[in-house]
């Protein structure tokens, strides 16, 4: 349970905060690119999510859990090798696509390696995908979470994450870029069998290039925090920069799972919504 619990601690939301840096770049000067994030980072936040719902179970010939949070079907196929401390699954979808729990059709592969046990400083979970969509939506992407072990100033445990990925969206349009972030799990480690009250704080940076072809800065300015019971961003603030314009911040609030947020540009702020 242990082991199960620091793997759902390290990759919780890593792909949703990913394509949120992506998507809110993704538009030019408006409040809605945001709202356009709500749309394709709900096509495309499962990455993790999966990779950890495939890894937590002990099955040898598949991960399939009962786990309510799951998304996997019985439809989905997924294998795994271990050799030593390195483990590597593949959950495969098929070329046709599949429908799984949470209404979404699915297609292609995501492949994960383990490097050392996950309990251990240093161990490394790496994560790509071949062929792999949601909803018409393709994601390339390539993911590394490397455990620290626990943090010396509040014992709390934390991971280095780096990404890159390029999503082509369902119209054609295309938008890629790089992340590297820190992440803590800042309040329900002690609790391993309670999900509901864990939460995450997230910092970092990242940079990329939308559909029109315009490159963009990101930076985490205050930063995130996230809740797994509401499996919300609840505060921090997000300032993104594309070359040439000027500079939008999306503020999260003060710690409320509203599902809101503001967006600013100048004096232009508006309230936006952002889906689950």
């Amino acid at each position: 349970m242990k082991n199960q619990k620091l793997i759902k601690g390290g990759v919780i939301l890593l792909t949703s905060f990913g394509l949120l840096l992506t998507s809110c770049a993704k538009e030019d000067d408006s409040t809605t690119a945001a709202e356009s994030h709500a749309v394709s980072e709900q096509s495309n936040d499962d990455i993790d999510a999966i990779s950890d719902e495939a890894e937590s179970s002990n099955k040898l010939s598949s991960f399939k859990t009962d786990d309510a949070s799951g998304v996997l079907t019985d439809s989905v196929v997924i294998t795994k090798t271990m050799k030593g401390d390195t483990g590597t699954a593949i959950v495969d979808f098929g070329t046709g696509g599949i429908t799984c729990k949470d209404g979404k059709v699915r297609k292609g592969k995501i492949k994960l390696v383990r490097i050392g046990n996950p309990l251990n400083q240093g161990s490394v979970r790496t994560i790509t995908t071949d062929g792999y969509s949601v909803d018409g939506n393709s994601i390339e992407a390539t993911r590394t979470v490397t455990f620290n072990g626990l943090q010396a100033t509040n014992g709390h445990p934390s991971w280095n994450i780096s990404a890159s990925y390029t999503i082509t969206f369902a119209d054609g349009s295309t938008a890629s870029g790089t992340t590297t972030r820190l992440r803590e799990w800042s309040e329900g480690s002690s609790t391993l069998d309670n999900r509901t009250d864990d939460v995450f704080i997230v910092s970092g940076t990242a940079s990329g290039t939308k559909a029109s072809g315009t490159s963009y800065e990101v930076e985490i300015t205050t930063p995130l925090k996230i809740k797994v019971a509401c499996h919300q961003i609840v505060s921090g603030v997000i300032k993104i920069t594309p070359s040439g314009k000027a500079a939008r911040t999306i503020d999260f609030g003060t710690g409320d799972c509203d599902g809101t947020a503001t967006a600013t540009i100048g004096k232009v702020t508006k309230t936006i919504t952002i889906k689950k």
